[in-house]
């Protein structure tokens, strides 16, 4: 089954370009930039991630096309542990938006992508140390349905991702019963497989001339391939957005969530932030003076 997921996002990664360079009409350039940060805690420790995308899409009536590159950094410290790590990715993005029906208003997003991962681990009782690096693609999907008349929980946002390694190497120290402390010798691979998804409910837009506030619902599920084991969240969060015609634009989000799991100990809290900064450019730059619009 993992094979022929890899295969399938190879595939889609392969055919994107005819998509993006394929098309009869010349479309305008629009620049994709945007990144977030989060915090993580629990009782046993805490610490930080953040993540920035750029790229370029091509646009031709209500379909885009283009590529990007991304890049993550994290910085963890839980039960005595730290964990470091730093991900580049490289693909290419499809999104479209249109009228569903009198009422409502959809969109939809796909980006798959090849990734590196580079990761450190220091266990600080021990002093032993591990690295690993692995190959490996990405794919996130979504979809978000505007509701126009604003009615109560009417409108979502579902999105989700996907992950899984298709070459990793780690090596590490290891403490025998001497007190030896060995050089780098190889370890079985942690397993980078991943999947989430994440589920979003507009409570009511609070509408102003220029923008709108979205106070959200927010729940998820995840299962991590590593530990095999299925976490799940529910939290809030807060979205600024705005529509031109039947496209929907989101500024930013900011979220709290809680995450829980059958073998985790302690509760993980979650706070997220998130900027569009070409989003943010369109709210706030007059349009005869953005590039951006």
């Amino acid at each position: 089954m993992k094979n022929h997921i890899v295969r399938l996002i190879v595939v889609i990664i392969v055919l994107m370009p005819v998509l993006l360079f394929g098309q009869e009409k010349k479309g305008s350039w629009e620049p994709s930039v945007y990144s977030g940060s989060g915090y993580m805690s629990d009782n046993s420790g805490d610490g930080i991630y953040t993540y920035a995308q750029l790229g370029a899409m091509n646009k031709v009536k209500n379909h885009r096309a283009g590529a990007f590159v991304s890049f993550v950094w994290v910085d963890v410290n839980f039960n005595n542990y730290t964990y470091q790590a730093k991900e580049w990715a490289a693909g290419f993005s499809y999104d479209t938006w249109g009228k569903v029906s009198e009422t409502r208003s959809a969109s939809f997003w796909i980006s798959p992508s090849l990734k590196i991962f580079n990761d450190y681990g220091l266990d600080h009782a021990s002093g032993t140390e591990a690295w690993q690096n692995d190959y490996g693609c990405h794919i996130s999907a979504g979809a978000n349905l505007n509701d126009k008349r604003n009615r109560w929980f009417s409108s979502y946002k579902l999105a989700a991702q996907f992950q899984t390694p298709f070459w990793s190497k780690r090596t590490g120290t290891w403490i025998d019963d001497g007190g030896y402390l060995s050089d780098r010798v190889n370890f079985k691979a942690v397993n980078k497989t991943y999947f989430k998804t994440q589920f979003e409910s507009t409570a009511k837009k609070i509408i102003f001339p220029k923008l709108q506030l979205e106070p959200k619902l927010v729940l998820a599920y995840l299962y991590d391939g590593g530990s095999q084991n299925s976490m799940y969240e529910g939290g809030t969060g807060i979205a600024i957005s705005f529509v031109k015609g039947e496209r929907y634009f989101e500024v930013g989000s900011i979220q709290y969530r809680a995450r829980f799991g059958v073998e985790m100990k302690n509760r993980l809290d979650l706070g997220e932030l998130n900027v569009d900064v070409i989003n943010l450019g369109r709210l706030l730059l007059p349009k005869k003076k953005s590039a951006i619009n």
